[in-house]
């Protein structure tokens, strides 16, 4: 029950994300993937599992 809603609340906050400005650590990185990414484009769902990770390591750095 209690994993459930965590991982919902993961999920629901990675569809929340939106990218409102250019970070100069994409400079080097494909050009189609920053303007997908920058405009929003449809892709791939992670899990929750992989996304409490991340935020797990966010709080580590």
């Amino acid at each position: 029950m209690l994993k459930e809603i965590i991982d919902k609340f993961y999920l629901d906050r990675q569809r929340d994300r939106t990218q409102t400005h250019f970070y100069i650590s994409e400079a080097g990185k494909c050009p189609r993937q920053v303007f997908f990414k920058f405009k929003n484009a449809p892709r791939k769902q992670m899990e929750a599992n992989i996304l409490r990770l991340f935020d797990h390591g966010d709080h580590m750095h």
